[in-house]
């Protein structure tokens, strides 16, 4: 095992946080609330490496190569370099002001810059030509396999990377969703992390120590996952030590508590714990956590993934008189999931999370993960909608032929998995059959459609048919997987 730091023995602002704290091989995490000293922790831990009365070594003797990441500042020091370069020759005296204000802007000068995604590739392949082992062509070919391995460890991008001969320069692309991109056209997110993924893969051979301040800048909360997870993977693969410090709410999921310290403030000094204080929670979850504060111990609030969830969901709750709350998760049902997994050790019970079925039952060791996660029966919510008995309560009509009809307009094209349903309705099946299984969205798109000359939105129609439904029968007979709204 490489060199790692075991221990440090802390001491900021006069003594107020003063603490010995352990560190393992592997990814630590430090979390807590605000103004506890998370990122001067980090900053105390470059400045003080060779002191051995401070910072301990699994190998004292040994060498003690430490980077620090802060994608929060990184682009505070881009701007400063950029500046510097614009006013290099410049000696009037309102450049000089401005370099020092800007100097003053970044306090810690240890922060390693975090170069553009190109830039990596470009420097590694240089790497492999100035070696002699690989001609440009060859090293931008070699680059590119070993990059995007890295890439996909977070997205399912392809990464482009060539030499362009003819032009004697490097060329690089991401293909994402089946088009290729230039790099200035992700998103800011996307830049972030592949950046300062790169960036750590980047330095793996001459660093054994890394620490990253607030990774999840500019993150949202899929991604954020993603890359704790490829941390712990770097980490645990090529035998690195990584302290990171985070607001992420990663630290509240099974697999990265253990690797969690929590500081907060106790008596005027700062302390160090492995587990959540009441203040931390509220903290780390920020607007979903003061949501939830706000419901009473009568109300539940419920995450779902569209607007046709919130919509059923809302209009049982006007209908039955219940006190709940839906909030759409932006992200689909993934993005649900994984909120439920963050909740899981939360101490919050009045929350639940919804997500459709389709097709895709949730295994044993899947529904251990979560918290209050109901996963639908049936395909999506519409489905439940496009019960005949449902139907003929709204409007008599013989709803096996008008589905059957809808359920064909769909083209195959598009749909691809409709081919089947169709073929299977052209012989002896039947729609009650079959429904549950397809995606019941399309075809409630396709009745909106074939009642037009009523100016119906979809959203308006699946109110009126739940209107039609009787009280008793809402939950007791067609919405039972939703009791969880009464208990």
């Amino acid at each position: 095992m490489k060199n790692y730091i075991k221990q440090i023995k802390i001491s900021l602002w006069e003594g107020v946080f003063q603490q010995d704290m352990d560190f393992i091989v592997g990814l630590n995490l430090i979390s807590g609330t605000n103004g506890t000293g998370k990122s001067q922790l980090l900053n105390w831990i470059s400045c003080h490496r060779g002191d051995s009365g401070k910072v301990f070594f699994s190998d004292p003797a040994g060498k003690k190569d430490v980077i620090v990441f802060s994608p929060k500042r990184n682009a505070q020091k881009v701007l400063v370099e950029n500046l510097k370069t614009q006013f290099g020759y410049d000696k009037s005296k309102q450049a000089q002001e401005i370099n020092q204000i800007l100097n003053q802007q970044i306090e810690d000068q240890n922060v390693q810059i975090i170069k553009s995604i190109a830039e990596y590739l470009v420097e590694s392949a240089e790497l492999l030509v100035n070696k002699s082992t690989h001609l440009k062509a060859d090293a931008a070919k070699a680059v590119q396999e070993e990059y995007d391995k890295v890439l996909k460890r977070i997205f399912n991008y392809q990464l482009i990377f060539s030499w362009d001969a003819e032009n004697s320069k490097y060329q690089s692309q991401i293909v994402k969703n089946k088009k290729s991109l230039s790099l200035n056209k992700l998103s800011e997110g996307e830049n972030a992390i592949i950046s300062l993924v790169f960036a750590i893969y980047f330095s793996r051979d001459f660093t054994d120590i890394y620490l990253i301040d607030e990774p999840e800048v500019h993150l949202n909360w899929s991604l954020e996952e993603k890359l704790f997870d490829f941390l712990d993977f770097f980490s645990t693969q090529y035998e690195k030590q990584i302290i990171t410090v985070t607001h992420s709410r990663v630290i509240a999921l099974d697999k990265f508590r253990p690797r969690t310290k929590f500081l907060f403030w106790d008596n005027e000094k700062v302390l160090v714990d492995k587990n959540f204080t009441p203040a931390m929670i509220s903290d780390l979850a920020g607007d979903t956590i003061k949501i939830i504060q706000g419901i009473t111990t009568k109300g539940k609030l419920v995450y779902v993934e569209d607007e046709s969830h919130k919509t059923v969901l809302e209009e049982i709750a006007k209908i039955l008189k219940l006190d709940i709350s839906v909030q759409i998760v932006n992200g689909g049902s993934e993005f649900v999931k994984s909120f439920s997994k963050v909740f899981k050790n939360i101490p919050v019970q009045n929350v639940y999370f919804l997500i459709d079925g389709d097709n895709k039952p949730l295994t044993d060791i899947e529904k251990v993960e979560y918290k209050n996660l109901i996963q639908l029966e049936k395909y999506c919510i519409e489905n439940y909608l496009l019960n005949p008995e449902i139907l003929n309560l709204y409007e008599v009509t013989d709803w096996e032929a008008k589905i059957k009809a809808l359920i064909n307009l769909i083209e195959v094209k598009t749909k691809p998995a409709i081919k089947p349903i169709q073929v299977a309705l052209g012989k002896s099946a039947t729609v009650a059959e079959l429904i549950d299984y397809i995606d019941g969205s399309e075809v409630f798109v396709r009745l909106v459609e074939d009642k037009k000359g009523d100016r119906k939105k979809k959203y308006d129609l699946m109110v009126e048919i739940l209107e039609k439904i009787p009280q008793d029968d809402l939950l007791g007979k067609y919405f039972s997987e939703f009791k969880f709204l009464i208990t």
